[in-house]
């Protein structure tokens, strides 16, 4: 899972692409949300913030598929 706009250093777009595709698992990208402050922080689209309900129902039903 990756949020569209999520510009942290340590979750960039091409590590999230290369684990989906070295594990073989569903990729998903998320848009949307608020951000401010750190880009690394919770309240930046790092941390998916103002859209965690949709984000956890998307982990779930990816859990429940397994």
């Amino acid at each position: 899972m990756h949020h569209k706009n999520d510009f942290c250093r340590n979750t960039t777009l091409p590590a999230s692409e290369w684990a989906h595709e070295k594990f073989g698992t569903e990729f998903l990208i998320l848009d949307g949300c608020i951000s401010t402050g750190d880009t690394c922080g919770p309240y930046a689209h790092h941390g998916y913030n103002g859209i965690e309900k949709e984000t956890i129902d998307k982990i779930k039903a990816w859990i429940k598929q397994k």
